[in-house]
């Protein structure tokens, strides 16, 4: 019976400083993101900008997934699937990622669709666009805040400050829309300036209508990053 080779010849696992993994880490992300890209997103805006489109909304579907469910793989459809959830009105194209290096738990991560955001927007700007930024708003004060400043006074000011509460829904603002109502109502998005481009990416739930090889419609629903484009004219 052989003996077990002797401690000193197994080799030493290499020593891992405590930067190494967070760099390869963002070096692993850096690669795959930037492929995708240059490779996927880029050559689908060029083709909706030589088709006229100032809108485009991309779907990126990734490649595979322990639950197929989620993973939405549709390659035993007989068909290409459909994309639901979007205006009839909206562009969009669908993207198959492939590879293992495109896997639903690399794309789900909250990180990756932020990354990917930055990303973008920095090969835009390095290639002379203007990209949108945001403009700083000034929040209007809402009644709470109203009735907040008028509660801190005290001694004679009681009336006042009843009197300022029982006001607190009247419609104050220049819009003749009260600081409650405006409070509740959904921002939409700010205009752009001729040649400004607008980039959004969010990981959603993507609803999709199959064809399986039987001929039946089957609707799944899984994750997926949703990238849109804007060019203000």
């Amino acid at each position: 019976m052989e003996k077990p080779p002797a401690y000193s010849e197994y080799a030493p696992s290499p020593a891992l400083s405590p930067s190494t993994l967070p760099q390869h880490l963002t070096e692993v992300r850096t690669i795959r993101l930037n492929n995708t890209i240059t490779d996927q997103i880029l050559p689908q805006f060029q083709t909706a900008v030589t088709s006229g489109l100032s809108n485009t909304t991309l779907v990126l579907l990734p490649s595979s997934a322990e639950d197929s469910q989620q993973s939405l793989d549709a390659k035993s459809s007989s068909s290409a699937p459909e994309v639901l959830g979007f205006p009839s009105t909206e562009n969009v194209s669908v993207i198959r990622l492939e590879g293992e290096e495109n896997t639903l738990e690399f794309w789900r991560q909250l990180t990756v669709a932020r990354e990917l955001e930055s990303m973008l927007k920095s090969h835009l700007d390095a290639s002379g666009h203007r990209v949108w930024v945001p403009r700083p708003t000034m929040r209007s004060p809402t009644a709470a805040d109203k009735l907040s400043s008028t509660d801190a006074k005290q001694g004679g000011q009681f009336f006042r400050r009843k009197q300022s509460s029982s006001r607190s829904n009247v419609s104050t603002s220049p819009t003749g829309t009260g600081y409650l109502e405006a409070s509740w109502a959904s921002p939409r998005p700010e205009p752009l300036s001729p040649g400004e481009i607008r980039v959004d990416v969010q990981l959603k739930d993507i609803p999709m209508r199959i064809v399986t090889d039987m001929g039946l419609y089957e609707t799944r629903t899984g994750k997926g990053v949703v990238v849109k484009m804007e060019i203000g004219g």
